[in-house]
């Protein structure tokens, strides 16, 4: 996944909003089960070149394979903070450019 984000986003002031679940479970290759007839999780998520920061509901399960398997850093954060959280990132980051699905 790393070789992904790098070809996506090629600096450090970039990143990728994320609301299609299926390219969450994509770009993560975490799947939750916990969805009647789907494989991915709700959420959201914001990728930048190293991160992947991932706004889910409390008590969605993580795997720590595939955390690790991605080779990178992935960041989970609460869903009801997403709004606040990604204003944070944003001051933090100082995106210049912000694409999404």
């Amino acid at each position: 996944t790393l070789e992904k984000t790098a070809q996506i986003i090629p600096s450090e002031s970039e990143a990728i909003y994320l609301t299609a679940l299926d390219s969450i479970a994509w770009m993560t290759n975490c799947r939750g089960y916990h969805l009647p007839f789907a494989s991915a999780f709700c959420a959201k998520a914001l990728v930048t070149k190293n991160k992947v920061y991932i706004y889910v509901m409390p008590g969605t399960p993580v795997s720590e394979k595939a955390k690790k398997e991605a080779g990178l850093e992935f960041i989970f954060l609460h869903f009801n903070d997403l709004p606040r959280e990604l204003e944070r990132l944003q001051n933090t980051l100082h995106l210049t450019s912000v694409k999404y699905d």
